[in-house]
């Protein structure tokens, strides 16, 4: 089972092992025990489930401790999986897959916040019980090799666009953000010309999302911004925050904010946006890198600052 967070999801759909991490989040989410989900532990990690199911409890409790916003899980008896229930799943995978850079993602969507050890700790032994039970959670976000030739930055897929060492998903971002721009300019239908990009790349639902950040950033615009033109190998200053804002905003909604108020009145309305354009592209295989402030980013050349601007 594949699930997608963009569909509805039915418990039916898990296999045994994702059914048993949801049954066991929602009822101890609750604040309840139950014999039958402590059974089903045992039917699912064997000689462990005494320990997998109190480091389940634990996980929970971190949860709880550290998280910042409150996580959308429906009753123990509801029969569909909630947006939120889909990335537990996802967490506790890339604790099996020994992934800790997917389970830090996710645990940051969940409690928008950095992982706790602890809740790391537990999470890893309980996937670990399982995965030695054989129950195996699929990885829907692993990155596969296939997957990995579309994540490099000498790859055709997208246009080639400012830096060569930005990202496949980068490129074709700021292209549609730039084409925006020259369509303004133009006097030209954004949305049209973000539609005649959208088919040469096959990134259609990417495109309207884009088309609703640029609208949001024109709505709440401080200052003009400096963009670039389409085939400028430069980077702008204006363009890297709008770029990494939308890689960040899953992970550190609160980052993405900062590098957008100097930009807009609004950041935190833009920095959801740039969130819905970051799902998009990456459901449509455009990954776009969390670059945080420790990650070296591409130079800007000093002249950037003072270039005149296009929109």
């Amino acid at each position: 089972m594949r699930p997608d967070l963009f569909q509805p999801v039915d418990l039916d759909d898990l296999t045994y092992g994702e059914h048993l991490i949801v049954w066991a989040f929602r009822t101890l989410a609750k604040g309840r025990t139950c014999a039958i989900v402590r059974k089903a532990f045992e039917h699912g990690c064997g000689d462990q489930a005494n320990a997998a199911f109190t480091a389940m409890q634990v996980f929970v409790q971190q949860l709880s401790v550290v998280g910042r916003r409150p996580i959308d899980h429906a009753p123990p008896g509801c029969p569909t999986v909630m947006r939120d229930e889909l990335v537990l799943l996802r967490l506790f995978a890339a604790a099996q897959d020994r992934d800790p850079a997917r389970f830090a993602a996710h645990f940051r969507w969940l409690a928008a916040s950095p992982p706790d050890p602890t809740a790391q700790r537990a999470a890893t032994f309980v996937a670990a019980a399982l995965i030695a039970h054989g129950q195996r959670l699929s990885s829907p976000d692993a990155v596969e090799p296939a997957t990995r030739s579309r994540l490099d930055h000498r790859s055709h897929l997208a246009p080639r666009c400012g830096p060569e060492r930005l990202f496949e998903g980068e490129q074709l971002l700021l292209w549609m953000v730039r084409q925006w721009v020259i369509a303004r300019v133009t006097c030209e239908s954004p949305r049209a010309r973000l539609a005649a990009v959208a088919d040469r790349y096959g990134a259609p639902r990417s495109a309207t999302c884009v088309a609703m950040l640029m609208m949001a950033i024109e709505e709440h615009v401080k200052r003009p911004l400096c963009i670039l033109h389409p085939d400028c190998p430069g980077y702008a200053r204006d363009e890297q925050h709008i770029i990494t804002a939308c890689g960040v905003s899953p992970a550190e909604p609160d980052l993405a904010a900062r590098l957008l108020e100097g930009l807009v009145i609004a950041p935190d309305v833009v920095a959801v946006m740039a969130r819905v354009v970051n799902a998009s592209l990456a459901r449509e295989g455009f990954i776009l890198p969390v670059r945080l402030d420790d990650t070296p980013r591409p130079p800007t050349p000093p002249n950037l600052c003072a270039h005149p601007t296009l929109h």
